[in-house]
């Protein structure tokens, strides 16, 4: 992550939003970044760390209260690894959040199968956050 607070006429490197000892066997992709009025930077991401082979995926989120210079631990915030299904649906950039009027709402997608049984489908899930 980088940062400027000249808009735009330099950039600083900011800390690494999560774990960095797992870097060679964990994908994390399409982030989302949101800043509340605050100033607090929200961040939510993809991750295969639950994932064997690193086809399946959660969402994480974290926040900086500090403009980026440090961030909390990061929190799993799906309940399941969402498998990946080969049927040329993917997870795609479906994903987002929002941090207004001292909430956060995160939407990302999941690939559970709600019914119990084996068909897969793709929903999108919205998770808030009071901070």
């Amino acid at each position: 992550m980088r940062y400027s607070d000249d808009q735009g006429a330099t950039w600083q490197v900011a800390a690494t939003p999560h774990a960095e000892a797992d870097i060679a066997t964990v994908d994390r992709y399409h982030p989302w970044l949101d800043v509340d009025t605050n100033g607090i930077v929200h961040i939510g991401f993809y991750d295969t760390r639950n994932s064997t082979n690193r086809t399946g995926v959660d969402w994480y989120y974290a926040f900086s209260s500090d403009g980026g210079a440090s961030w909390l631990e990061e929190t799993r915030v799906s309940a399941i690894v969402s498998q990946n299904i080969t049927d040329g649906q993917e997870w795609g950039d479906y994903n987002g959040m929002d941090a207004m009027m001292q909430n956060l709402i995160a939407i990302y997608t999941d690939n559970r199968d709600e019914s119990g049984g084996t068909a897969q489908s793709i929903d999108v899930y919205g998770v808030g956050f009071t901070g």
